[in-house]
């Protein structure tokens, strides 16, 4: 993957911040010396750091937040986090702590993430599909999904032979959905013109 970003943007990019993972050479390579802390961990350092201080939370509300803030600022660890156990953060990340972490949105929310769909813009769906968080939805999703397939084959969880190019592998099998009168731009009156009516 060809990262064409330097410095402090690097690091504010979830998707491509390792914090002290880093490598020396990546350090050189990316304009991060200074930046972060003069050390290269592995990950696996990271991940005992992260259920070090999960192990400090007393709930699983607080366990969600911290994963989520996690989330925001490095999803590979976060990735690696829940597929260290699957069994146990699941059910933090998902149902049914996402229930009460729904109930309490406006307690604990912290910054944009995803996309919000209110009652107040009922109606209203195609305006704000046309402001996409990020430029190429697509390709980031096939990334994330990359990562996180490299997890399960790592711990052993997958049942087909590991491929030798992931992201490749990720998009010859990801879902392309087509949505023409949101993401195109065509009117709904034009889709429905083309399908033939139904007879009385």
């Amino acid at each position: 993957m060809t990262i064409n970003k330097q410095g402090i943007e690097l690091l504010q990019d979830p998707s491509l911040n390792k914090s002290t993972a880093f490598t020396e050479a990546e350090k050189q390579a990316f304009g991060l010396i200074g930046l972060v802390p003069d050390v290269t961990e592995t990950e696996d350092l990271q991940l005992c750091r992260v259920l070090k201080q999960l192990g400090q939370k007393n709930t699983d509300l607080e366990r969600y937040n911290y994963l989520i803030n996690l989330l925001d600022h490095n999803e590979t660890l976060f990735y690696r986090t829940v597929m260290s156990d699957p069994a146990r953060f699941l059910p933090i990340v998902y149902d049914p702590t996402i229930a009460e972490a729904c109930l309490k949105f406006g307690h604990i929310y912290r910054q944009a993430r995803g996309m919000y769909l209110s009652m107040t813009r009922r109606g209203k769906v195609k305006e704000v599909l046309k402001n996409p968080l990020q430029s190429n939805i697509l390709e980031t999703e096939i990334q994330t999904a990359a990562r996180v397939a490299k997890l399960v084959f790592d711990t052993g969880l997958a049942r087909v032979e590991r491929p030798t190019d992931m992201v490749a592998f990720i998009r010859e099998h990801v879902y392309k959905p087509a949505y023409p009168s949101l993401v195109a731009g065509a009117k709904v009156e034009a889709i429905r013109a083309e399908k033939p009516a139904k007879s009385a």
